[in-house]
């Protein structure tokens, strides 16, 4: 994903990346004399060691980008750091309290990168001596990838990985990310693991961001990152997908006073080549 060009049946496409997660591509697609770049899901900040996503310097008709987070006013930027600290926090309470093993339940695969890196790197700093952080079934997977992908010096995926098959055995002293629980309760999971709540600490993404004790990693573009893109884009239309939109968000009111044109594009498809 170095934007190179390849056109395919009259279409010229160049992908680029898009930060977020692995694999997660921005595209630019030019057709005749329309210029178009769609976001997917994105990130500009780092996520997981992964850097921010890219795009060209050229002038596009339309941006269309996701909006996960447009209506999201109250919570403006990436607060990263505090997202963080949130999950060392949480994970040390838990350890104060006596679990000599926490499980840590993600909500998809790239959370689940992005809680590894944070728990490295408070190793890295000293925190939670003794504990081995472990990976378990599709997230080790994809952890595998994110290793050779990302070579950076001092970043947490130049670390040796460890796994762990959590469905026969929870090995002590250990911290375990993994996916794919979502549907099962706590006590269920103690059940079919043989632990008591003494013993393990299962910990989940918060749902919301009032519930103490939890943690909240957000991999999509922030207000301020949707804010950004759509003003350092050359555009003369944005239409947003991929969010909530019952009511119109603060996004599409600021980049309408700085004289962009909002849609959404599942009630606008059909404008997409009439940007004149």
């Amino acid at each position: 994903m170095d934007g190179q060009e390849v056109r395919c049946s009259g279409v010229n496409i160049r992908l680029y990346p898009a930060g977020h997660l692995l694999g997660a591509a921005m595209i630019d697609v030019q057709m005749d004399r329309l210029r178009i770049l769609i976001t997917g899901d994105f990130a500009l900040r780092e996520t997981a060691g992964l850097p921010g996503g890219v795009w060209s310097g050229a002038d596009y008709d339309a941006l269309v980008m996701e909006g996960s987070h447009a209506a999201d006013n109250v919570y403006p930027t990436a607060a990263s750091l505090t997202h963080i600290h949130a999950l060392w926090d949480v994970c040390q309470t838990s350890i104060e309290k006596g679990a000599s093993r926490l499980l840590i339940l993600a909500q998809a695969l790239g959370e689940a990168q992005a809680v590894y890196e944070a728990l490295c790197q408070a190793q890295m700093q000293g925190k939670f001596p003794g504990l081995a952080i472990r990976m378990s079934g599709k997230a080790a997977k994809v952890a595998s990838l994110y290793q050779q992908a990302i070579s950076a010096p001092f970043s947490a995926w130049r670390l040796p990985l460890m796994t762990a098959e959590i469905h026969d055995y929870f090995p002590h002293h250990s911290i375990v990310i993994a996916s794919g629980w979502e549907g099962q309760t706590d006590d269920e999971i103690r059940t079919r693991l043989g632990l008591s709540s003494a013993e393990i600490a299962i910990l989940r993404p918060s749902q919301t961001r009032t519930q103490q004790d939890t943690y909240d990693f957000p991999l999509h573009a922030s207000w301020g990152e949707l804010y950004a893109t759509a003003l350092a884009v050359r555009c003369r239309e944005v239409m947003l997908y991929h969010g909530t939109f019952n009511t119109p968000p603060s996004l599409m009111q600021c980049l309408e006073q700085c004289g962009r044109r909002i849609s959404l594009l599942k009630n606008k498809l059909h404008t997409i080549g009439d940007v004149s």
